[in-house]
């Protein structure tokens, strides 16, 4: 069991093995390369499987913005995206 600050988003993204998320009857299965959005009631439950799981549980205040995302870039437009590739090609901008 791990507590999670209420109205924070979560998620978990599973990088090892496999178990389930969740508990009373709406546990979910997870494995490896799978990534879970969790609800924001103040806690959620992890059980590994038969074997181990490995995971990274993360929390935080949401944005309320829009989200463009290309390679390693993360903005808020697709102008911006564009934009970061142009410096980072031109060498304004190093990563």
């Amino acid at each position: 069991d791990h507590p999670l600050r209420d109205g924070y988003t979560a998620f978990c993204y599973v990088y090892d093995g496999a178990g389930t998320i969740g508990e009373g009857g709406s546990e979910q299965a997870v494995e490896a390369k799978v990534l879970a959005i969790l609800s924001s009631d103040g806690k959620v439950q992890i059980q590994a499987g038969d074997k181990s799981l490995g995971l990274l549980l993360l929390c935080g205040r949401p944005l309320h913005e829009p989200i463009a995302r290309y390679g390693p870039f993360v903005m808020n437009t697709q102008e911006e995206i564009v934009q970061a590739f142009e410096d980072y090609q031109s060498g304004r901008l190093a990563i």
